[in-house]
């Protein structure tokens, strides 16, 4: 059952990703980045499924990444060289369609979940762990916007 969710999650990252032309990625398995973290960003799951999703990367990958998304909506940041609330909305939404699509696919297989509103972390050489989660999966995803590490951990009922 596990593995279907994180398969589930791992797919909604694709079409997420996909949706929001930001070009072609790559998803591998990765215990966790050696890199500086500056931006975390995480979303509770409630339901059939106790879990937490959270999305690590630095601010010049996220500054990348939501620069890539405006370009494709043809608009432009004020600031382009700082990381401001549009950069911090950019990354709590993207980290909210990934979760919302993985439980819009849990729940066509009657898993029904409820996901929180994200919660975005910034700041200099944060961590982040999971916690209280029996089974986890860590990739990394890449793509001309630089890396992003995804975490996902479930509490089994």
């Amino acid at each position: 059952m596990n593995q279907f969710i994180f398969d589930s999650f791992t797919e909604a990252i694709v079409i997420v990703f996909s949706e929001n032309r930001l070009g072609r990625i790559t998803i591998n398995d990765s215990r966790d980045s050696d890199q500086m973290q500056e931006v975390i960003t995480h979303i509770g799951i409630s339901g059939a499924i106790r879990g937490n999703l959270i999305l690590k990367t630095d601010f010049k990958s996220a500054a990348r990444l939501v620069g890539t998304i405006l370009e494709e909506m043809e608009l432009q940041a004020a600031d382009q060289d700082s990381f401001g609330e549009l950069h911090r909305t950019a990354m709590g939404e993207i980290a909210n369609q990934i979760s919302g699509r993985a439980i819009t696919i849990l729940s066509t297989h009657k898993i029904d979940c409820h996901i929180t509103p994200p919660t975005i972390i910034t700041g200099r050489k944060i961590t982040y762990q999971l916690s209280d989660s029996d089974s986890s999966v860590y990739k990394k995803i890449q793509g001309r916007f630089g890396a992003i590490w995804f975490a996902l951990g479930i509490k089994n009922s």
